[in-house]
């Protein structure tokens, strides 16, 4: 029982500095201004603390632990797991027809597609010229990774860095896929909310009721505001509804770990092993979610209260992912990891706004939004959209739902199929393949931008 108390300090120390966040979020100006998360904030924080070795515990037994960044490795490995089935176990909320949605949803979609190709290409040339021009022996495949921790976060970076680094022998591929999803973070909000400042400046943004108020700088919601986090779905007398969606999550949890831990047996392929658990997970959450449809009990499961769950995994994500960080291996790769970052933010930047300018309706929204989603993760699209967008009145919050189940499909052959072998075929041999990804999805951005037009933009217009 004394040694199960190592793994709640751990969660602890993430909590304090998160609350600690919070606080300065709301007392400092400066990141007021930013507009910085509290869990970047925290997660900087305990980055400092963990490579300080300021971090430690007594044990029941009287010895003394000091936590390193590899004590936080699990939690942003299984808070992506949990973030992905919850996201996924999350039903629609409005009646919307999908017609009303799609084409602004396939224009997200197609953006996310072409950036994550792009990024791969961006960061492995990047890679590929430092070596060149300064003599280095960098792995050209620790650039291309930096596209999987932009477009989906620090966990696809760990699981596919584990790939490459357990199968291919590409050292430090795990530190490097957290650095990249880490970076991507940063870029998200340091870049991303001056770009959408700039449209709210301008008065480009259609919902002209969006302010950014006290609340929205600080982060804090006032005494009097009112806003529901859910709907109760069980008896309080049976059990609480939120240990209900927890027990949602849990489920999709067992059975992807059941099903994975046979078939791994069966079938020896990257597709059925532990570091893609991710994506079995989220086979589950859909299983269960449509199965509960069918009983006629689908309401049970709230959409608030699930957004909820997949908020709090994905702030404890970040914080975990930053205090996993490694400041040896940062130091190690520093002018690259500072270059292939600024590369690939300028050129996600510029991509996003030559084809948010095609787009007849709702351009900015939708370009802050993909921004967010493009170097982040959904929950940054979503906080950049929200800025322009507060009370979400135009249809591009449905779109991004839309968007996260779109791009599973659409790029699901890449992502299962070619990215996690990719050291095996070679750099090269890799660049027409994402190339011709990218031009094929810039040919449908540039037929699809003035035929995205949604009717709640024209009603707020009006």
């Amino acid at each position: 029982m004394l040694s199960s108390f190592s793994g709640f300090m751990v969660f602890g120390m993430m909590s304090i500095v998160l609350l600690l966040g919070v606080c300065l979020r709301a007392k400092i100006p400066f990141l007021q201004k930013t507009m910085i998360p509290a869990s970047l904030i925290g997660g900087f924080i305990g980055l400092v603390l963990v490579n300080m070795g300021w971090l430690k515990f007594q044990a029941p037994g009287g010895d003394w632990y000091t936590l390193t960044s590899k004590h936080f490795l699990p939690y942003t490995f299984h808070a992506f797991n949990i973030s992905f089935i919850s996201l996924c176990l999350t039903r629609s909320e409005t009646m919307m027809s999908r017609s009303k949605i799609l084409k602004g949803g396939m224009w997200m979609t197609l953006v996310w597609t072409a950036s994550l190709s792009l990024q791969l290409l961006m960061g492995g040339g990047t890679v590929w010229l430092y070596d060149l021009f300064t003599g280095g022996d960098i792995n050209v495949f620790l650039g291309c990774l930096s596209a999987m921790g932009f477009t989906q976060g620090p966990g696809q970076g760990i699981a596919i860095g584990t790939l490459f680094q357990n199968n291919f022998g590409i050292e430090d591929a795990i530190s490097m896929g957290l650095i990249w999803g880490t970076m991507g973070f940063i870029a998200a909000y340091v870049a991303g909310i001056p770009y959408a400042r700039s449209f709210i400046k301008k008065g480009m943004n259609t919902n002209k009721r969006s302010v950014i108020d006290e609340e929205f700088m600080t982060g804090l919601l006032k005494k009097e505001t009112h806003i529901s986090a859910g709907r109760e779905t069980t008896h309080s007398s049976n059990l609480d509804t939120l240990s209900f969606h927890m027990a949602l999550v849990g489920l999709a949890y067992v059975l992807a770990y059941i099903e994975i831990g046979i078939t791994s047996k069966l079938i020896h392929h990257f597709l059925f092993s532990y570091p893609v658990f991710f994506l079995h997970g989220l086979f589950f959450a859909i299983v269960i979610r449509k199965a509960a449809e069918m009983m006629g009990v689908g309401h049970l499961a709230d959409p608030g209260i699930q957004k909820r769950i997949t908020g709090m995994s994905v702030d404890f994500l970040i914080v975990a992912s930053i205090m996993g960080i490694s400041m040896g291996i940062v130091n190690k790769y520093i002018g690259i990891i500072i270059l292939v970052t600024l590369v690939i933010t300028i050129t996600t930047y510029l991509f996003i706004e030559f084809f948010r300018k095609r787009v007849s309706n709702l351009g900015p929204e939708r370009a802050v939004a993909q921004f967010g989603c493009c170097c982040g993760s959904t929950a940054s699209g979503l906080l950049l959209l929200r800025m322009l967008d507060a009370d979400y009145s135009t249809s591009v919050g449905m779109e991004l739902a839309f968007f996260n189940i779109a791009i599973v499909a659409m790029a699901l052959p890449m992502l299962t199929l070619l990215i996690p072998v990719l050291p095996s075929l070679g750099f090269w041999t890799i660049v027409p393949a994402f190339g011709l990804n990218t031009l094929v999805c810039f040919g449908f951005l540039w037929w699809l931008g003035p035929r995205c037009i949604g009717e709640e933009a024209e009603a707020l217009a009006a």
